[in-house]
C-alpha cells in the first residue's frame, strides 16, 4: 500500500517554509508566522537586512530560521558533515529520524539558486518531498537513499531532523554503554554538541556570505545593463542629430544650387534682351 503523505508545493521563494511543513507532515506554519519567527532571531550586525529572510519578506529562509522552526515544534536538528556520509546509517540506525533537510546551492554565470528540500523517513523508506516535484517519490531504503545524495554531494548541506521524544532513550542506552566512566560520556556529548553546533553556524554563515555576494553581484549586473541603456540610447541620440545635421547640410547645397540657377537663368534673360 503506498503512504500518503502532507506534500505542500512551493510558492515565491518559500521552499524552506514548504520544506519545514513537509518534514512535520502539516501546514504548521504560513509565511506570516514564518516571517515573524525571523523577526525575533538576532539579525546580522551592522545591517538594517534581516538575513534570515528575503528583504520583501517572500521566503530565501536561513538555517538558523528553519532549524529554529522545527526546534519549536518538538525536532531536534543537527547538522551532518557529509564528507562522513558513511556515519548516516549509524545515526539513522540509533535514532529516530525524521528526515533529512537539505540545502542545495549551485553557482550559475549571472546568478546563484539556493534551494532547500526535505526528505522523509518512514518504514525504513525514505520519501523525497522536494516542493517543485508536481508528485513526491520514494527514493526506496537506506542505499538508494546514499545513491541520490552522492549524485550532487558537493552541492549539498545536510542536517537530520530528530524526534526530541526519542533522545532521553538513546541516551540512557548510550549511558549504559559507558557507565563505568559517566563524567567522560558527557563531555564527550557537549564535545559533539559544540562541534554539530560550530559546524551549523559556519555553514549557515556561508550561506549568507553566498547570498550576500549573489545580492551584489545582481546590482553590479543592474548597474551595467543600465549603463549600456544609456551608452544606446546616447549613441541613438548621436545618431539622429547626426542625420539630421546630414539632412540639413544637404538641403542648404539644394537651396544654393537653387538660387545659382535663378541668377543664370536671369543673367541668360538679360543677355537675350540686349
Amino acid at each position: 500500500m503506498q503512504e500518503k503523505f502532507y506534500h505542500e508545493k512551493q510558492k515565491l521563494q518559500l521552499c524552506g517554509l514548504a520544506s519545514v511543513n513537509n518534514l512535520l507532515q502539516g501546514q504548521l506554519y504560513t509565511a506570516k508566522t514564518m516571517n515573524d519567527l525571523a523577526n525575533q532571531l538576532p539579525k546580522v550586525e551592522n545591517t538594517f537586512f534581516n538575513f534570515h529572510s528575503s528583504f520583501f519578506k517572500i521566503g530565501n529562509y536561513s538555517a538558523d530560521l528553519l532549524t529554529t522552526a522545527l526546534e519549536q515544534k518538538g525536532k531536534r536538528v543537527l547538522y551532518f558533515d557529509k564528507r562522513k556520509l558513511e556515519n548516516l546509517q549509524t545515526i539513522v540506525q540509533e535514532n529516530e529520524v525524521v528526515g533529512l533537510l537539505i540545502h542545495n546551492f549551485k553557482k550559475g554565470l549571472i546568478k546563484d539558486t539556493n534551494h532547500w528540500f526535505p526528505i522523509l523517513q518512514k518504514n525504513q523508506l525514505w520519501y523525497n518531498l522536494d516542493s517543485k516535484l508536481k508528485e513526491y517519490i520514494c527514493l526506496g531504503n537506506f542505499d538508494k537513499l546514499i545513491d541520490f545524495l552522492k549524485k550532487e554531494l558537493q552541492n549539498l548541506s545536510m542536517f537530520i531532523v530528530l524526534d526530541d521524544i526519542n533522545l532521553n532513550v538513546n541516551a540512557n542506552k548510550q549511558n549504559e554503554h559507558s557507565a563505568q566512566d559517566p563524567n567522560k560520556q558527557q563531555v564527550h556529548i557537549q564535545q559533539e554538541q559544540i562541534v554539530d553546533r560550530k559546524e551549523y553556524s559556519d555553514n549557515d554563515n556561508l550561506i549568507q556570505q553566498k547570498q550576500q555576494q549573489q545580492e551584489q553581484n545582481q546590482e553590479q549586473l543592474q548597474e551595467f545593463q543600465q549603463k549600456q541603456q544609456e551608452q544606446q540610447q546616447e549613441f541613438k541620440q548621436q545618431q539622429q542629430e547626426s542625420q539630421e545635421s546630414l539632412v540639413q547640410q544637404q538641403q542648404e547645397k539644394l537651396d544654393l544650387l537653387k538660387q545659382m540657377d535663378n541668377q543664370d537663368l536671369k543673367d541668360s534673360n538679360q543677355q537675350t534682351n540686349n
